[in-house]
């Protein structure tokens, strides 16, 4: 049983750090507020339990950032670490919706002068934030990912149920948004940030989760710089997608 359980906990970290992959991997902005730094937003999920009758996962999902593309990501709003950086008003992080371009109009408070420009917001503001990161260096949240069977429509290619031989995929879909610009440009959910990616951590008994990410905010078939003045330089929409 020891050994299982060790062979599952380098199982985990391995295929936390190599499985996933960024398709598309240009090191874009994405300060905070402070002005610290410039860099990556990314999340970090530990496997809390893996409910076998409901085929649920839960994870406990916390920041990272990665100051440097050469470089391993670090805690996210670890004021201790001068590679980190953290956000005065936090990230809220929403689930499952997506975002939209639009035309933000603010004022901006050192020339007291108008500006505009292009920004994201969440396609349904009546949506509430599941969570809040980038404050505090202990911020976290849980999720609970529902699984079903990989080709549940074809009895022939269905596993057979059972373990080991189940397999099983579900989806969960992030959105981020910087709550100090979401205040600026007085809208709900108005300042969608780039998620850049996750890192999966620890291990369930039993059950092996390999994961794959894609981000939205940066497609791998848009290969043109953000440019807030030019919609046409925008994706469609702005999301992190996690597939397990």
């Amino acid at each position: 049983m020891l050994g299982l359980v060790d062979t599952e906990v380098k199982y985990e970290q391995k295929n936390g750090k190599g499985t996933a992959h960024r398709r598309h991997t240009e090191f874009s902005n994405s300060s905070g507020n402070n002005g610290a730094l410039s860099g990556l937003i990314m999340l970090k999920g530990s496997l809390v339990h893996f409910d076998v009758e409901k085929r649920a996962l839960t994870v406990s999902w916390s920041g990272l950032y990665l100051y440097d593309e050469e470089k391993e990501p670090v805690e996210l709003a670890d004021q201790s670490n001068p590679n980190s950086t953290w956000y005065t008003y936090g990230i809220e992080i929403y689930r499952d919706i997506s975002s939209t371009p639009y035309l933000a109009t603010y004022i901006w408070y050192e020339d007291n002068k108008t500006y505009n420009e292009w920004s994201y917001q969440i396609d349904n503001v009546t949506a509430k934030p599941i969570g809040v990161i980038g404050e505090h260096s202990w911020d976290s949240f849980e999720t609970d990912i529902t699984f079903t069977q990989r080709r549940p429509k074809n009895a022939w290619l269905q596993p057979s149920l059972g373990y080991p031989l189940d397999q099983w995929q579900g989806q969960i879909v992030f959105l981020a948004n910087n709550r100090w610009a979401s205040n600026l440009f007085n809208k709900t959910g108005g300042a969608i940030m780039d998620v850049a990616g996750v890192q999966l951590a620890d291990s369930t008994l039993n059950w092996r989760f390999t994961y794959e990410y894609e981000d939205r905010c940066n497609p791998a078939d848009n290969q043109i710089d953000w440019n807030t003045a030019d919609i046409d330089t925008l994706p469609p929409n702005c999301h992190l997608v996690v597939d397990f």
